[in-house]
């Protein structure tokens, strides 16, 4: 699966998770069933949900898990 070498943290996903909070501007790496690929939250400031079937790879099963961004404090005016 896609990766890289570096994130600020790893969310591991099971069949029990519904959704997952992150928050812009942070590099996250989804986790599951042996599969993983990263993913660098930037997304506009009134985009505060993304499904995650839209950010997986293919052959990553996103199921129905909603990824919800909270601002980052450090960008905020």
């Amino acid at each position: 699966m896609v990766g890289n070498n570096y994130s600020d943290r790893v969310i591991n996903l099971d069949a029990g998770t519904r959704y997952v909070n992150v928050t812009n501007g942070e590099t996250v790496q989804f986790v599951q069933q042996g599969k993983s690929f990263s993913w660098h939250v930037d997304t506009y400031p009134n985009v505060t949900e993304v499904d995650l079937k839209q950010i997986a790879p293919a052959g990553f099963d996103a199921g129905a898990i909603e990824v919800y961004v909270a601002s980052n404090p450090l960008y905020r005016g």
